[in-house]
């Protein structure tokens, strides 16, 4: 005879089992602090800054353009624009596919993201 878990028994279950994964993961992270502040100038709004695994370089979306800036000097390295306006969500899941790829390459397994429509 085959018994069936209740959705809400596997959901349960997943989130304890995300839980204890954070918890552990945040004893071992490193300490956070404010290196250096800045003025970012230019049109529209932004929000999800994003910076890249070494430190060097921000990706900034805003309302009409992106703009990318060298974190050390905050010089503008480019300020891409594009006919549809880029949205934060692009970057947030840039950020998720590079974070998983270089986690991936630490542990010398192959990543691999299968999209369907």
């Amino acid at each position: 005879m085959r018994t069936v878990m209740p959705i809400r028994r596997v959901f349960a279950s997943f989130l304890l089992l995300a839980a204890f994964s954070v918890a552990s993961r945040a004893a071992d992270a490193p300490a956070y602090k404010v290196s250096s502040l800045g003025t970012i100038g230019g049109e529209g709004g932004w929000d999800y800054v994003t910076i890249d695994d070494k430190g060097e370089t921000l990706y900034i979306p805003r309302s009409t353009h992106t703009l990318v800036i060298e974190a050390a000097t905050g010089k503008t390295l480019a300020d891409i624009k594009s006919g549809k306006r880029p949205t934060a969500h692009f970057v947030q899941l840039y950020w998720l596919l590079t974070s998983f790829f270089s986690a991936c390459a630490e542990v010398g397994a192959a990543g691999y993201v299968i999209c369907q429509p």
